[in-house]
C-alpha cells in the first residue's frame, strides 16, 4: 500500500498516512519497499539531495 508524506526523516506517525486513491485491481502487485540503509548511506543521500 502506498505511504505518504511531506516530511521523510520523520518519526511521528500523524506526519504518515495510506494514499487515499490507490487502486491495485483485482490481483494483488507487490512492487518495492522501504529498505534500511546505514548511516554513512544516510548522511551521503542527505548530503546529495538536501
Amino acid at each position: 500500500m502506498p505511504i505518504l508524506t511531506t516530511d521523510i526523516i520523520s518519526t511521528n506517525p500523524d506526519d504518515w498516512c495510506i494514499a487515499p486513491d490507490y487502486d491495485f485491481g483485482k490481483i494483488k502487485k507487490r512492487h518495492g519497499s522501504i529498505q534500511p540503509i546505514s548511516d554513512e548511506k544516510y548522511h551521503e543521500l542527505l548530503e546529495k539531495f538536501s
